[in-house]
């Protein structure tokens, strides 16, 4: 049991490496993309909203007033976080259960 343990905990650290890879990605785009707005004027602020959106935060109200359009911005957030579900609610299932098939007598 404690064998299984480890090797989900060993899983999950990957888990939250490709996480954070692809929160890194949409921040960075959306850094480069939207820096006119007051959430996003450095990586970091961009890097919480986006991990925030993911846990369920979703404060679509920053992107009022933008240049481009506030449906552009929405849209772009609304896919991050539609992503970031895909990624948590498969990636955790698969590597988890592959994980327990695997090391279970």
């Amino acid at each position: 049991m404690l064998t299984i343990i480890f090797e989900m905990i060993e899983d999950l650290v990957i888990f939250i490496v490709l996480w954070f890879l692809l929160l890194l990605i949409f921040s960075s785009s959306g850094f480069i993309i939207f820096n006119e707005l007051a959430a996003y004027k450095s990586l970091y602020s961009v890097f919480i909203v986006h991990f925030e959106s993911s846990l369920g935060n979703w404060a679509l109200k920053i992107y009022d007033g933008l240049s481009l359009d506030d449906r552009t911005g929405e849209i772009f957030h609304l896919t991050s976080v539609i992503i970031n579900m895909i990624l948590m609610l498969n990636l955790v299932i698969a590597i988890l259960s592959e994980t327990y098939a695997r090391l279970a007598p």
